[in-house]
């Protein structure tokens, strides 16, 4: 065997036994994705970004303001079809509950643009959302989420729940 043949063995070696080393230190990150996709129709904030997956209310005890605070964010409905009306409804009663168990129920009001939100549909007209000049993004407007009756509230502890919104385009009458 020639030196040039032994020295290319010996950097053969080191190559693999450094390789099986770095492996050994390998770190892998798996990374689900995942997205919600309806072509025709969408709730973001106002900036084109999406809605946040959670919202606190903030409690309040002082005597002057007790109560849980009211959650707001400017959205808007974005769009591929400006032409038809947005039916909106809360697909359950907005409720947060003690997390613990116990407590009583603080029932929730979620409104649009000013106007509050049931398990029937509200008619958003097109033109009121999508004014002339638009496309595709509707005008800006808070969506709120707050308590149905502020009041003091007895029992500490987490409270939590579920706001579904439903929308679905219709055409005008």
């Amino acid at each position: 065997m020639t030196i040039s043949s032994l020295t290319k063995k010996a950097a053969l070696s080191l190559a693999l036994a450094t390789g099986a080393i770095t492996s050994a230190h390998a770190s892998q990150h798996d990374i689900t994705v995942w997205a919600s996709v309806d072509p025709t129709l969408d709730l973001r904030k106002a900036d084109g970004t999406a809605l946040w997956d959670t919202a606190q209310l903030t409690y309040s005890p002082a005597s002057g303001s007790v109560g849980l605070s009211t959650w707001t964010e400017q959205v808007r409905i974005f769009s591929n079809d400006e032409a038809k009306d947005v039916l909106v409804r809360v697909a359950a009663a907005p409720t947060l509950k003690r997390d613990a168990g116990g407590g009583t129920d603080q029932p929730l009001t979620v409104s649009l643009n000013g106007t509050d939100l049931a398990l029937t549909n509200t008619t958003f007209s097109r033109t009121t959302l999508f004014p002339s000049g638009t496309t595709g993004e509707s005008i800006r407007m808070p969506l709120s989420i707050r308590p149905t009756t502020k009041r003091a509230i007895a029992d500490a502890g987490r409270y939590s729940g579920t706001v579904s919104i439903v929308m679905v385009q219709t055409d005008p009458p």
